[in-house]
Order: C-alpha cells, then sequence, then structure tokens
C-alpha cells in the first residue's frame, strides 16, 4: 500500500481561475507567459509556480476542488485548490 502524499504550495496565484481552467487547460497553463495578458495574471513567477508544482503531482483521476475564493482589499486572492 502506498502511503499517501501531501503537497502544498504557498502563493498567490492569479485572478479569476476557475476549476475548467485548471483541468480542461492544463497545457495552456504550462505556457502561459506566451499570453497577451499573463503579465497582468501572474506579474512574477514565484507566486504561480507552486500550483503547477501541485497540478503535477496529482493524478488525471483527482477532482480539483476550490475552497477558498477569498479576496483581500478586493484584489489580493487567497484562493486555494485541493486536489483529492
Amino acid at each position: 500500500m502506498k502511503a499517501p502524499v501531501l503537497f502544498i504550495g504557498h502563493g498567490s496565484p492569479m485572478h479569476a481561475i476557475q476549476n475548467d481552467t485548471l483541468t480542461q487547460h492544463i497545457e495552456e497553463l504550462l505556457h502561459y507567459r506566451q499570453h497577451p495578458l499573463a503579465s497582468y495574471a501572474a506579474p512574477t513567477p514565484e507566486h504561480f509556480y507552486p500550483l503547477i508544482y501541485c497540478l503535477g503531482a496529482s493524478a488525471q483521476t483527482d477532482k480539483l476542488h476550490i475552497f477558498n475564493r477569498h479576496y483581500e482589499m478586493a484584489s489580493l486572492s487567497m484562493t486555494s485548490f485541493l486536489w483529492s
């Protein structure tokens, strides 16, 4: 039996992300810098990379849950993701 593993990524990945964005557009997420608005969504990569690491550690059969959509000062996203 394999022991469960917990990956924790900390950052403020981007604004206005939805469940289907992560699960249906993985290739685009990996090449996000090519999008013309990438600098607005993730101005610097250190906040975005933890999301990519956790996405890569998840299995295709894992279900994605977005469990916190809280914003600080109306613009700082505290969005939290859980794969199970």
